[in-house]
């Protein structure tokens, strides 16, 4: 039997098929030399994902070319091994042609039942096996359950010099193998760990930076770890950023003397007449704040007035 003027060899092919299997004919169909490839893949990352409790992503579907095109409408349904992830509706896309610029997408999404680590594999397959199109390993992709990271993160500086750093607890945080890492970068510098900190059911955790240099800015930034087990970790995303630059420790110089009466350098000054001293600043009064000197002699005083 010979191909139709106008028709493609892989649709004729199919029509054969179809009449041997009308006709009741026992008809095995199996994926044609040289067909073309469905890939099925996470539109951001082009291949796995990760995704959080009510979060999601989308499904990218294409045909990928093994020599001529054969994809002309086909039907491709987007499946979930998983209850927790849902594919949206229609559940199905259309490819009318082969390569990325023809690819189609279809929202998934993760619910709040979903467990942390939990893994879900979204799989393309066609709606009528075609055997001009193959499935393999390209033709799904996997999506691991990570925890929501904490919602914001503050930085505030102090003359110590050090930046206080605090952040509320993620919304997915377990009251075991759970735990925070908190990043920092130096102006100019590249994000590195700084510090790992422990859940333990707070509402806030915060920690003090003390490895800073006074006039440097420092950023941090925070995500949540969860230790799944048998070496298995998630982490979240980062948080947002914060910055904070610490400043010196002001010098503490001791206060001047304003003004006196008598003053200084006064003679006949009377033993027994009062010596009103005016400083630079409030001073503390108590205990040993001043000494009196007359010509190089310490002299006994009581000192009275003042903050």
């Amino acid at each position: 039997m010979g191909s139709p003027s106008g028709h493609k060899k892989g649709r004729w092919r199919k029509r054969l098929l179809i009449e041997l299997a009308a006709a009741g004919a026992a008809v095995v169909i199996v994926a044609a030399a040289g067909a073309d490839n469905l890939i099925t893949q996470d539109l951001v990352t082009d291949g796995n994902a990760t995704a959080t409790r009510l979060g999601g992503g989308n499904a990218e579907v294409y045909v990928q070319a093994n020599g001529a095109c054969d994809a002309n409408g086909d039907k491709i349904n987007v499946t979930a091994n998983q209850a927790w992830l849902t594919v949206a509706s229609p559940g199905f896309v259309n490819v009318t042609g082969c390569g990325t610029g023809n690819a189609q997408s279809l929202g998934y999404s993760v619910t709040a039942a979903a467990p942390l680590a939990g893994v879900a594999t979204v799989t393309g397959s066609e709606a009528v096996n075609d055997p001009e199109i193959s499935t393999g390993p390209n033709s799904d992709f996997t999506v691991t359950v990570v925890p929501r990271a904490p919602a914001s993160v503050s930085a505030s500086a102090t003359t110590t010099p050090s930046v206080n750093v605090s952040w509320p607890k993620s919304l997915d945080e377990t009251t075991t193998d759970f735990s925070y890492q908190v990043h920092r970068k130096a102006s100019g510098g590249a994000y590195a760990l700084l510090t790992t900190v422990t859940a333990d059911g707070s509402a806030t955790y915060s920690r003090t930076d003390t490895a800073v240099v006074a006039g440097t800015q420092y950023c941090y930034k925070v995500l949540a770890r969860y230790n799944a087990g048998a070496g298995t970790n998630v982490v979240s995303e980062f948080s947002s950023e914060q910055c904070a630059t610490p400043t010196a420790v002001p010098s503490d110089t001791a206060p001047s003397v304003s003004s006196s009466v008598p003053t200084n350098g006064a003679t006949n000054v009377p033993l027994a007449d009062d010596l009103s001293v005016t400083f630079s600043e409030p001073v503390n009064v108590t205990g040993a704040w001043f000494t009196l000197t007359c010509n190089g002699v310490a002299q006994a005083a009581t000192a009275s007035g003042g903050p």
